[in-house]
């Protein structure tokens, strides 16, 4: 019996969110806004290897929230195979 790969990669583990102060050079207290990106190791590699050409999915866990959307979102225009759960 022949198998078929279906995916080059599959990334395992945690997506977030990081955020980035918006005031570079400021002090923390005096920090007023705040750009986010995506973050977490898997997810990370997961982008990356996406954009040198492979074929990747990410197993991972992502909140029904604004921040699942964000993520959700992201991983969509970047290409990359979710395999996610709701909680």
């Amino acid at each position: 019996m022949k198998h078929e790969k279906k995916y080059d990669l599959l990334t395992i583990g945690r997506s977030s969110i990081d955020l980035y102060s918006a005031n570079i050079g400021s002090p923390f207290v005096d920090i007023s806004a705040f750009n986010a990106f995506v973050g977490g190791c898997p997810l990370n590699i997961a982008v990356g290897s996406v954009r040198l050409g492979v074929n990747v999915a990410i197993l991972t866990g992502i909140g029904n929230d604004q921040v699942g959307l964000f993520i959700k979102n992201f991983l969509s225009k970047e290409g990359v195979n979710r395999m996610d759960s709701n909680y």
